[in-house]
């Protein structure tokens, strides 16, 4: 039985090293600082962070209080696709940042315009 149980090890595949993540303080830095800059997000643009949890982020951000309530009119615009056939949402930004969360002199640059640029 010993043997036996020996040999199986060499039919077994190797053991798989687990994908590389995305550390969650990075994701959560380029969606607030997205929010920071257009006072919107939609859950597409999440997507394209890298993660492929885009509702659940928005649920999080929700709870924290960074986005409006689902139930809240306020929290969210539709918004036509650029080939104008279908809609999606916009979720609108209370104004809100985390209390732990710290600006980064990196983003100065990005941040909301006082005027806009069209005259």
């Amino acid at each position: 039985m010993k043997l036996k149980s020996l040999l199986s090890f060499f039919r077994k595949p190797s053991c798989q090293k687990p994908l590389p993540i995305r550390k969650d303080s990075a994701l959560r830095c380029k969606i607030l600082h997205r929010l920071i800059t257009t006072d919107w997000i939609d859950v597409n643009t999440i997507q394209r962070f890298g993660t492929n949890a885009a509702s659940a982020r928005i649920s999080d951000l929700r709870k924290e209080g960074i986005l409006y309530a689902a139930d809240d009119p306020k929290g969210f615009e539709w918004h036509k696709n650029a080939k104008g056939v279908g809609r999606h949402k916009r979720y609108r930004w209370t104004g809100k940042l985390p209390p732990n969360w710290v600006k980064t002199e990196t983003f100065t640059g990005r941040e909301r315009r006082k005027k806009s640029r069209t005259k």
